[in-house]
């Protein structure tokens, strides 16, 4: 498999991600040096998955255990055990287990493939807020809706599937009370007895090359 690069991903959201998997350790015994990269339904998956956006993931890709001593130094505690996936998350908000559901750039009832499940969950938590861009089918049930700011309107960066880091700039004003997401993060953390410690984008981007070791060295004069 040398020089071989596979482009896995599921064709259709309806298919188990088991035969995905299945197929892929069966190419990966048959090839062992070929690189594989995934086939992605949305922008800066990869990047969410770097910065730990994943039950039981810290950033850089590494368990709760395997970076609990690092990241502990870092921020003072990490948390004790695996969060809840999406399927899980709704499942729980749909049998009355969960007292907020907060939807960050997620439209459950267009995206996620039990569209049945996510309604009894949006149906049924008692408090649900959605963090989004545009309006959609979710904004419906929410009982809060906090206006972000999208592409363009606020500066940032994205990670491609082979993990190489571009800047975005801003090049729209952000309409009305639209905050970009950093900032709404911040001030949930506020009102919830937390100080995050970020006042700009730059912040964020500092602590984010101190502590995860995939970006290490990426400092914002590189960025520039």
């Amino acid at each position: 498999g040398e020089g071989v690069v596979v482009v896995l991903g599921r064709p259709s959201l309806a298919e188990h991600e088991d035969v995905t998997a299945h197929a892929a350790r069966t190419i990966a015994r048959a090839l062992p040096a070929a690189r594989f990269l995934p086939a992605l339904r949305r922008g800066n998956v990869l990047g969410a998955l770097e910065l730990g956006m994943s039950p039981g993931l810290l950033p850089g890709r590494v368990s709760l255990d395997a970076g609990r001593e690092w990241y502990t130094a870092g921020w003072g505690s990490v948390p004790a055990g695996r969060g809840l996936g999406a399927a899980e998350a709704l499942r729980a908000a749909a049998e009355g287990r969960v007292q907020a559901l907060v939807l960050v750039g997620a439209d459950v009832l267009g995206d996620f493939r039990d569209a049945e499940l996510a309604r009894r969950a949006l149906e049924t938590a008692p408090l649900v807020v959605s963090v989004a861009g545009h309006r959609g089918m979710v904004s419906d049930f929410a009982h809060v809706v906090l206006p972000a700011a999208v592409e363009h309107e606020r500066p940032g960066t994205t990670t491609n599937v082979e993990g190489r880091v571009s800047r975005l700039g801003q090049k729209l004003v952000a309409p009305g009370q639209a905050w970009p997401d950093w900032m709404i993060a911040s001030e949930l953390a506020s009102e919830l007895g937390a100080d995050l410690g970020f006042g700009s984008t730059d912040d964020v981007w500092a602590e984010v090359e101190r502590l995860a070791p995939v970006f290490a060295g990426i400092d914002a004069g590189a960025l520039g």
